[in-house]
């Protein structure tokens, strides 16, 4: 068609240059033409295709626009505003733009969150400025919606596509890309936004339209996420023109270029981001700025809020100029303020905050209309009136340039000045904290002022002025200030012989303010100073610190004057005092205070951004200046503070912060009188009149603390509200809140020792906490609070105690320092009695401790608290548990049994049935001496009530460890046993599987106990006992404890000849014992060995088997250096295992037949006492049954350890050693080192084998 019908109409196709894509037959268009069938194509850089070639493509594009990224991180570098521009411009949402509306979304969402990724990435490396999720999605708005224009690829891929598509004619109801573009659409926005498929094909909506819709989704998901603040600026960025000073050229040369600090500022301002966060005002010493800079932009220090104003007016003058041909406006017309255009306070009451967050321009609106009604009427004098409109129009028509273009241009310029001004103080504060100010970027100038005599002191007084001002890097003045100063030198020397002139000099090289060329001045006031001092030779020099107290006389004295009833309704009124001097804001913050303190005023107190934003700059202003207001202000906080809800507004506002300032400066405040006290008490000495002055100060001086110590209670009861969070405690920890709390420890006032206890007692839950307080002395501090009139104080102080003495060093120290006494003493108040028996409980826990409670009543008034309870009532569980460590000193016991304590002790258990109280009895039963014999006389009570507690686990367990700690020869076991009828019950446990550990443990003891007679013993051997031990022992083979006590069960079983022979016969047993012989448990080996040695005694077999596993075991590593090469040769071999034809030829390599040494094994002490375990309730008290068991069965040797071995002989018997019988040889044992559970023979480690039933 082209080639028929263009020529005629100028239209030639160059056929070489055209190229036809096609997926059927191309055989029509001529053959000069390039053709493709490919299914996957790209033209003029749209890929057309599957998914697959799609995102290939996509990526490929990304990648080359990544390099145009890189190249802007680059610029941004350099400077982050041009970058800026071109990024939003040229690098981000309109660089693959093109791309989204030719590929379907469901095949680029992918790629196109990455770029969107790349583009979040490339931002924040060009302005430094590290967005939060909030803040980006401001960012990715248009600018006409507060954001900054960088939209968001794939949020906007679906409305590119849809509008690309139907603007083709190619969309139909049956498109699949279509319907799943929509789909996406719709999930992106309001239901009430949503958009169906015949709507779409209907209108044909297009790329702006639904792009707009997705902008407005985003801002109000956006708004309804923010507070009201940040509502309020989201909402002003948004108002027309508010933008404009993103959309200026960035020429210097015009003055639209900002700074790279300043619209880095600029741009965490725009975006709700903190600004100076931790920062200092550069003109305002010791106060901090705000995180998101409201004071950098309402300070008055530096004439910021003047530059702005002027600023903005001469811009206007100079279009004016250009227009109505007006120099300026007439000399003093305004007085000292010019009108310009409206600055935004931020002393905002409530109500027009409240309106700014849902309306965009409303609290400009309402300043607006405040400027009018100051204004009109003067504007109205002038000559020529002009709206801002009509002063457009005609400078349209003066530059021959459209309207809209003129407006805009102004716009930018008036709005960019605003902005650098705004954020000026706030950027120069930053880099000055950040280390990176310089001292060319701040140019300082002295001037002179006058001179003058000091009126009191021997001292000539310099007044001068400083005046700052900060440069951009640029050179350009962004903030000045201006301060005046005075300078007391004091003159020495000024006699009556004293050369003027010489002495002038010498004051003037001194001090360099002083010019050369005031000398004449200086020697004039010298004359006079020595004329002076010679006419009042008597006159005193004031004291500073009296003048001091006055000061603060009079702050107090205004405290008190009464203040009216505050309401709700008068509370912007209030807020205006703040604004005012120092009276007028304690009179403010007293009255707010008195709102504060009601709690119904609460939620709506916390609503007015405006109050907490002044009280909370009131506080970082002027709390060093007055003690009230710092009180009034800190009070009202707390008020706050003691509800959760309201912490993270206080967090917002680092009220917390402040409070640590406060409290630092009020202790360093504090030493400081303290030490002028002193020095002022000494100097005084025997004089009347310097004796009345030291009282009147030292008066005054305690008016002062005690205004102190309520700023510190409110300060610190603050502090501890906030420190519900644990995060919070943290953070005053490394400010070094506990230091200063260990120093008020040593204050009088009980109020403030209550607080200061009450915080401790919170950190000491914390170990690292509770090692500081251990650090700093904590219990020498606290001795003395042990016992105090204030039952609150002394009641905290016991708990903080109560905390602490979980620490074994504290506790040691709690003796150390004489704390014992104190405790027991407080036995007797029932109010502190409970968590007195606590910490004694826990003192009690330690063995030396435990040995000073001997010394102490503390016996007897337990005994008292045990025995006097009513019958019906239970006795305290700490009261038991304090007898309970108490019993296991074998003197504490002898104590409790004396009179009739034990008797005493007996029938209350007995009748209660008390397990704990069972328990204290059972620990003093177990120590040897006179107080044993005494329980000869409750044997039978106690056996009825082990079989009528059969179900009491817990009784049963106590009547069984006072029954096996009863070792005494007086006593007939098989009586006991008979009579009482204890063997079914004792099987029982030991039988039934669901028998508790402890129970078990207990009944093998009693056994073996009652086993020491013979009786026993056999009848025992004949009810099955054995087999139910060896029951025990596959059950509990890991239990070292249950393992050695069944050992030495078998032990007492197999000492009686009688019974002896019936354990023999189970075989069962002797290979238990075999196995057990070479445990890692040196107890249980030695043990095991003594008991096999008895059995072996009536069995031949056994012995023999003893004898060889005693010599395998011995020669272990021996005999596998022998079988080595044998083992070697073999495939498989069970390295357990050792031919026994070894053992008989490996006699032919020694040359000594003596291959034994004897052994001795004490089996029992003098009593016969079977191997117990002793019952504290602690840890320590608690003797090991190993350590005993090592004790008693101990392997003696008189020669060092050799190795041995059984020769071959004739016969088949063993080889002997000379003068010794087969049957009367001991077995052989080598003394091997225990090395962590591992047997060292000759260097060589070998782990013995685990215990395997």
């Amino acid at each position: 068609m082209l080639i028929e019908l263009g020529p005629p109409l100028g239209l030639h196709v160059n056929i070489k240059k055209c190229e036809v894509f096609s997926s059927g037959c191309l055989s029509h268009f001529p053959m000069e033409m390039k053709q493709s069938s490919k299914p996957n194509l790209e033209i003029l850089g749209i890929p057309i295709g599957d998914s697959v070639f799609c995102r290939a493509v996509l990526d490929r594009k990304r990648s080359e626009a990544g390099v145009l990224l890189k190249r802007l991180e680059d610029v941004g570098e350099v400077d982050p505003q041009v970058a800026l521009v071109l990024l939003r411009l040229c690098g981000g949402y309109c660089k693959l733009v093109h791309l989204a509306r030719a590929v379907p979304p469901s095949f680029s969402q992918s790629v196109l969150q990455l770029f969107d990724q790349d583009v979040q990435k490339c931002f924040t490396s060009c302005t430094g400025v590290h967005p939060s999720i909030a803040a980006w999605k401001q960012a990715q708005l248009s600018l006409s919606r507060g954001g900054l224009g960088l939209r968001s690829l794939s949020h906007h891929a679906p409305a590119a596509f849809i509008a690309s598509l139907c603007f083709s004619g190619l969309g139909s109801i049956s498109h699949v890309h279509l319907l799943q573009s929509l789909e996406i659409f719709n999930s992106s926005v309001h239901q009430s936004d949503n958009i169906q498929i015949e709507s779409v094909l209907e209108k044909l909506p297009s790329q702006k339209t639904l792009s707009s819709i997705l902008d407005d989704n985003l801002f109000r998901v956006l708004q309804g996420s923010l507070s009201i603040a940040d509502r309020a600026r989201l909402l002003s960025a948004s108002s027309p023109h508010a933008s404009s000073w993103l959309t200026v050229t960035p020429s210097e040369g015009q003055g639209l270029h900002l700074d790279p600090p300043v619209f880095q500022t600029a741009l965490k301002w725009w975006l709700g981001l903190d600004t100076a966060e931790g920062s200092i005002c550069a003109l305002c010493p010791d106060k901090m700025l705000d995180p998101l800079g409201h004071h950098a932009t309402t300070c008055k220090r530096g004439g910021d809020v003047v530059f702005r104003h002027n600023k903005l007016r001469d811009i206007l003058a100079e279009t004016s100029t250009l227009v109505l041909q007006m120099s300026s406006f007439p000399t003093g017309f305004w007085g000292k303020r010019l009108p310009a255009t409206y600055q935004l306070p931020l002393r905002w009451n409530s109500n027009i905050m409240s309106e700014a967050g849902v309306t965009a321009g409303a609290a400009a609106q309402a300043t607006e209309l405040r400027k009018h009604e100051a204004n009109d009427v003067k504007c109205s004098e002038l000559e020529a009136m002009e709206s801002f409109s009509s002063l457009a129009s005609r400078l349209a028509i003066t530059s021959s340039r459209p309207k809209s273009a003129v407006l805009s241009e102004l716009y930018g310029r008036l709005n960019l000045n605003l902005v650098r001004a705004n954020n000026v103080r706030a950027t120069t504060a930053t880099v000055l904290m950040a280390g990176q100010g310089d001292t060319d970027l701040v140019q300082k100038r002295v001037l002179d002022g006058p001179l003058d005599v000091h009126p009191s002191k021997n001292a000539v007084v310099l007044h001068y002025r400083v005046e700052a001002v900060a440069l951009s890097e640029y050179g350009e003045p962004m903030i000045a200030d201006s301060k005046d100063c005075k300078k007391i030198i004091n003159v020495k020397g000024l006699t009556a012989g004293v050369d003027i002139e010489q002495l002038a000099r010498h004051v003037v090289s001194q001090c360099p303010l002083i010019k050369p060329t005031r000398l004449p001045e200086v020697q004039q006031l010298l004359v006079y100073l020595k004329n002076r001092q010679q006419t009042n030779s008597g006159f005193q020099d004031d004291d500073a610190l009296q003048a001091s107290s006055n000061k603060i006389q009079k702050q107090m004295d205004d405290l008190e004057t009464p203040l009216e009833k505050a309401t709700m309704s008068e509370l912007d009124l209030y807020l205006e005092l703040l604004y005012e001097d120092i009276p007028a804001k304690i009179k403010g913050t007293g009255l707010i205070l008195q709102l504060a303190r009601v709690p119904d005023n609460l939620i709506e107190l916390i609503t007015n951004e405006s109050q907490f934003s002044a009280l909370s700059r009131v506080l970082r202003d002027d709390w060093k200046k007055s003690i009230d207001l710092s009180t009034n202000i800190i009070y009202i906080f707390f008020c706050f503070s003691t509800f959760s809800d309201f912490h993270p507004k206080l967090a917002q506002h680092k009220v917390g912060s402040m409070c640590m300032l406060v409290l630092e400066h009020e202790m360093k405040r504090y030493q400081s009188l303290q030490e002028d006290l002193i020095a002022k008490r000494k100097d005084c000495g025997a004089d009347p009149s310097a004796k009345a002055e030291y009282d009147k100060l030292k008066k005054r001086h305690g008016q002062l603390m005690k205004k102190q110590e309520t700023l510190l209670r409110v300060t610190l009861y603050l502090l501890l509200n906030l420190a519900e969070n644990t995060q919070v405690e943290q953070k005053m920890r490394n400010r070094g809140l506990l230091p200063h709390l260990m120093t008020l420890l040593d204050r009088d006032s009980q109020e403030l020792l209550i607080l200061v206890v009450s915080f401790l007692k919170k950190l000491s839950i914390f170990m690292e906490n509770k090692n500081d307080m251990a650090s700093e002395g904590v219990m020498t501090r606290l001795v003395k609070l042990i016992p105090c009139e204030n039952e609150i104080l002394m009641n905290v102080t016991l708990r903080l105690l109560l905390n602490l003495s979980f620490d074994v060093g504290l506790r040691l120290e709690m003796v150390k320092v004489g704390l014992l006494p104190k405790f027991v003493a407080l036995l007797n108040s029932e109010k502190h009695r409970k968590t007195v028996l606590c910490i004694l409980y826990h003192l009690s826990m330690d063995e030396k401790s435990r040995a000073i409670f001997v010394y102490t009543d503390c016996i007897q008034m337990v005994m008292k608290l045990i025995l006097e309870c009513p019958d019906d009532g239970a006795i305290e569980v700490e009261t038991l548990a304090l007898a309970i460590n108490l019993a296991c000193n074998p003197f504490i016991a002898q104590t409790m049994c004396k009179g009739a304590g034990l008797r005493l002790l007996m029938r209350r258990a007995l009748k209660s049935c008390d397990p704990l109280l069972m328990k204290v009895v059972r620990n003093i039963a177990r120590h040897d001496g006179p107080t044993k014999k005494m329980f000869l006389s409750y044997i039978s009570e106690l056996g009825q009530l082990m079989k009528s507690c059969i179900d009491n686990d817990d009784l049963l367990l106590e009547a069984m460890g006072i029954m096996s700690s009863l070792t005494l020869s007086e006593i007939d076991y098989d009586k006991i046993l008979t009579e009482l009828q204890l063997l079914p019950l004792l099987l029982t446990k030991m039988k039934d599987p669901a028998t508790r550990d402890d129970l078990i443990l207990e009944t093998i003891m009693l056994c073996a106990t009652l086993a020491t007679d013979i009786n026993c013993a056999v009848k025992f051997v004949e009810a099955g006992v054995s087999e139910a031990l060896i029951g025990i022992l596959r059950a509990k083979q890991e239990d070292d404890e249950v393992v050695l006590q069944i050992v030495f069960l078998f032990h007492q079983l197999v000492v009686h000849e009688s019974s002896r022979h019936s354990v023999t016969k189970e075989s069962t047993v002797s290979e238990y014992l075999l196995e057990l012989m070479n445990d890692k448990s040196k107890a249980i080996s030695n043990l095991c060995s003594a008991t096999l040695d008895l059995l072996a005694e009536s069995d031949k077999d056994l012995a023999a088997k003893l004898q060889f596993e005693r010599f395998q075991w011995h020669n272990f590593q021996w005999l596998e250096m022998m079988t080595g090469k044998a083992l070697l040769q073999e495939e498989e071999v069970d390295e357990d295992y050792i031919d026994p034809h070894i053992l008989h030829t490996a006699a032919d390599l020694f040359d000594s037949p003596e291959l034994y040494y004897d052994m001795q094994y004490q089996i029992e002490n003098a009593n016969g006492r079977p191997l117990q375990t002793s019952n504290p309730i602690t840890s320590d008290e608690h003797r090991l049954l190993g350590e005993y068991a090592d004790a008693m069965y101990g392997v003696t040797s008189s020669m060092p350890a050799q190795m041995g071995f059984m020769a071959e002989n004739d016969s088949d018997e063993p080889y002997a050693a000379d003068g010794m019988d087969t049957d009367e040889q001991h077995p052989v044992f080598s003394m091997l080192s225990n090395v962590g559970g591992q047997m060292a023979v000759k260097g060589t480690l070998w782990k013995p084998p685990s215990r395997a039933f």
